[in-house]
């Protein structure tokens, strides 16, 4: 009896939220796809399947865990880029480029998408930013010289710092982000789906 309360103990909280987080978004988004070495245009760039296909389980269950009561504070989410900006400087004077491509996680995207949403909740927020993010990623994996992608690397802080800078005072009712969120990651993932397999 002891045993199979602790196994329903461990087992609801995960389940409540599948169950919960799938009224609003596909279950079969959060599956990994077998993507195809293509690409194809996310918001204003063109990305790989592979590197968002990469990122984008972890990218669920950072919108899946959003709330959605209260508000987002943009403060938080000011610190979180300003610690990933401060990564990024350190691998940028190292030139260390793989380092640089292994600080963008789906948890990182999810930060940075959730401050680009923050200050107008605008539509495209979430899909305009990941889109810029991963098609930077590609930079920094393809062949090229360090010049480049240093350029590259400091354009892309740039942005950071800028996003940073709209999110820092800002506060936004949460559920909204979180749908804003949801939608547009239904979108990336119908992306994946119809331009990836």
């Amino acid at each position: 009896m002891f045993r199979q309360s602790l196994i329903v103990s461990l087992l609801f909280p995960l389940l409540f939220s599948c169950t919960l987080f799938a009224e609003t978004l596909s279950m079969s988004c959060a599956q990994t796809l077998p993507v195809k070495a293509k690409t194809f245009n996310l918001g204003s760039a063109t990305i790989s399947c592979r590197l968002l296909e990469a990122r984008r389980g972890e990218l669920y269950s950072r919108i899946d865990h959003l709330s959605d009561t209260g508000e987002i504070d943009g403060a938080e989410l000011a610190t979180r880029l300003l610690v990933l900006d401060s990564q990024m400087a350190a691998e940028q004077s190292k030139k260390n480029w793989t380092g640089a491509v292994n600080l963008i996680t789906g948890n990182a995207l999810a930060t940075i998408g959730l401050a680009s949403c923050v200050p107008t909740n605008a539509g495209g927020c979430l899909l305009a930013v990941v889109g810029k993010v991963l098609a930077f990623v590609g930079v920094l994996e393809a062949v090229g010289s360090d010049a480049d992608k240093a350029k590259v690397t400091g354009e892309w802080r740039a942005q950071v710092q800028k996003i940073r800078k709209d999110v820092e005072n800002k506060k936004s009712a949460a559920k909204l982000i979180r749908d804003r969120m949801i939608a547009e990651f239904s979108t990336a993932c119908e992306e994946v789906r119809k331009n990836c397999l």
